[in-house]
């Protein structure tokens, strides 16, 4: 039986008999993968902590008729805090549930791969975990030719300055000259645009750089939020639970204020 080595991200799993799952990774070589992991209710088991969530790991894999076997692996990071404190997994999962509906099997994206790995390093670590998020939402638009125009309007191509109107149905900004023109816009502040520059440049380590106020930042949310939603089809259950998540926390910080 042909084998196979790959670097992946582990991104869900669910039960597969008594002893074993089925995982989904998301590998650096060979885009999603799809492969059971026999032996995991066993203690002992070798491959266990491969499955868990979020975890980047050495893989080889078994060709299977229809599903492959992951055969070996070698946990090479945990990303442990993401599973220690509710906000970080909330938004972790929310980066893995977005892979795993926008990628393909068999399709590699090394720059998503390596967007995935340093957006995951940095939840683990960083004190705003939304700008993490965005960035790396955009950067999955990016690799599919999907990320929001932010550099010139749309309908003009004139360079975007000063308030401008977002128009997820096509593709960006428009200018305020061609703004009569358009229905269904969003207006959005010459701050907020260039916010989202900066979360498309700035490495992931360096995001909290980003010094955003409270409009602002509703004025990106709106933006990517619509923008995911045009563009990316299914349901992102994982959304609905950052947002429940996100809300609590706003409570627990209000009662302590």
């Amino acid at each position: 039986m042909p084998t196979y080595n790959a670097t992946g991200i582990t991104l869900g799993a669910h039960k597969y008999g008594d002893a074993a799952r089925v995982v989904t990774f998301f590998t650096r070589e060979r885009g999603k993968v799809e492969a059971t992991a026999r032996g995991i209710g066993k203690p002992g088991s070798k491959l266990a902590a491969a499955v868990e969530p979020f975890t980047l790991s050495r893989l080889q894999f078994a060709e299977g008729r229809d599903l492959d076997r992951l055969t070996q692996a070698e946990v090479l990071q945990g990303y442990v805090p993401l599973r220690q404190d509710m906000r970080r997994y909330a938004y972790g999962a929310a980066l893995l549930e977005l892979t795993a509906l926008t990628t393909e099997p068999g399709q590699a994206v090394p720059d998503l791969f390596e967007a995935l790995v340093a957006a995951l390093a940095a939840l683990a670590g960083a004190t705003d975990l939304e700008l993490i998020f965005w960035a790396y939402t955009l950067r999955l638009l990016q690799t599919q030719g999907n990320a929001p125009e932010i550099e010139h309007c749309v309908h003009c191509g004139a360079r975007i300055t000063g308030q401008v109107w977002h128009l997820a149905v096509e593709g960006g900004f428009v200018c305020r000259d061609c703004s009569p023109q358009s229905n269904g816009r969003a207006q959005v502040s010459g701050a907020a645009v260039g916010a989202l520059r900066g979360l498309v440049t700035l490495p992931f380590d360096r995001l909290d750089r980003l010094s955003l106020s409270q409009g602002v930042r509703r004025e990106v949310g709106r933006v990517i939020r619509a923008h995911l939603s045009y563009h990316v089809s299914g349901e992102l259950r994982s959304l609905a639970f950052l947002d429940k998540v996100s809300r609590a926390k706003g409570r627990s910080d209000a009662d302590l204020s």
